[in-house]
């Protein structure tokens, strides 16, 4: 129908939610006013601060807006696409994001996890639960498949020193994980020395017939909001204090070092980010702080490991676990080299790109007709 009683208004109503002819105008479709190849905008709307629609059309399909402008100018908005950016009364986020489920070991008991086959499973699928437990589990990828599948369903893997490293025993071990003897690894997450800590971590088992070596992962979210509950001075302290986590490489010349609390809040008091990591922190804090910090620390770390938190689990040839580095700790049960072989392949994927592809999926239809 024609609308010419919205013309006066500096706003119209679809499907009872307000847009702005000033936010119409600026986010205008039309190839003129956005590049229909990058998808940027092009139309600078200082130009014409007060844009005023000269005819508007409103039918169930699309909202059908022409300007007051020369030379003449039509937009054409979809419904659906209104509907999607609608800010009022407030914006909503553009893609759904699955609400977190914050586990402990109890939980698997009602749900256990599957292992998704990469033939068959929907990609969606396991994104989600990627996003939703902060790990999935995927199988029957052959190690010719491994980087070709992260990196065309994710995003390129993150090179450090080498793009994927090898966890298994070696004699001249850099790391506590692959000496000799083969022992417990405590849950902990990585690359917490490094400003660029929102990865998503891959262990991709090559072969796995050893006695023991279990992999353990810890939702760092559930406990610290147990700990949160019990202990709330405790809380404050460790997402307050700030040590050092640090890195010495002789190897490549480097010395990696960065400073952050164990627990980091939102501005609106939510856990985003935990950096949780024994072989690599310094303890270096004021004085009249030290004890009442060892207190705090020394029982979260007994949170991290109780056996109540920690979910175990054997990975078998051609599974590839991923976690999201930030939330979930992960680690492993000591495990004898002289039974059998693990051997692991790991690597980084910047959680960025795990993001953008999952909004891509999401947000293409609003793009690509």
């Amino acid at each position: 129908m024609n609308s010419t009683t919205n013309l006066n208004e500096s706003f119209i109503k679809v499907r009872g939610k307000r847009f702005h002819y000033i936010w119409l105008r600026d986010n205008c479709l039309n190839p003129k006013s956005r590049n229909p190849d990058t998808f940027q905008r092009i139309y600078d709307y200082t130009e014409n601060p007060q844009p005023k629609p000269l005819y508007v059309e409103l039918n169930e399909e699309e909202l059908i807006i022409d300007w007051d402008e020369k030379p003449s100018h039509r937009s054409i908005y979809p419904i659906s696409w209104l509907l999607k950016y609608a800010y009022d009364p407030e914006p909503k986020q553009i893609c759904n994001e699955p609400k977190l489920v914050l586990w402990d070991r109890f939980w698997f008991d009602k749900h256990p996890i599957e292992r998704h086959d990469i033939h068959s499973c929907p990609q969606l699928l396991w994104m989600d639960e990627l996003c939703a437990l902060g790990f999935t589990l995927l199988s029957n990828m052959s190690i010719e498949e491994m980087e070709s599948f992260l990196t065309k369903s994710i995003g390129p893997i993150n090179a450090t020193f080498e793009i994927v490293s090898d966890v298994k025993p070696t004699p001249d071990a850099k790391d506590l994980g692959n000496l000799m003897i083969g022992p417990e690894v405590l849950p902990h997450n990585a690359h917490n020395y490094k400003l660029s800590k929102f990865l998503m971590l891959f262990f991709y088992c090559v072969e796995h017939n050893a006695k023991g070596g279990e992999s353990i992962l810890v939702d760092s979210f559930r406990v610290c909001e147990d700990f949160r509950q019990k202990y709330p001075e405790y809380f404050k302290i460790l997402s307050e204090t700030p040590i050092v986590f640090h890195k010495f490489d002789p190897q490549n010349n480097y010395y990696f070092s960065d400073t952050a609390p164990i627990i980091q809040l939102d501005t609106q008091g939510n856990i985003y980010r935990i950096c949780f990591n024994e072989k690599n922190c310094e303890r270096t804090i004021p004085f009249e702080k030290i004890e009442s910090f060892y207190e705090a620390y020394s029982i979260f770390y007994h949170y991290m490991k109780n056996p109540a938190y920690q979910y175990r689990f054997r990975l078998n040839d051609g599974d590839c676990l991923l976690i999201h580095n930030v939330r979930v700790m992960h680690g492993r049960t000591a495990f004898d080299p002289r039974s059998g072989i693990r051997h692991l392949k790991a690597g980084f994927v910047d959680w960025d790109y795990f993001t953008a592809r999952r909004n891509f999926y999401q947000s293409k239809h609003l793009y690509l007709s």
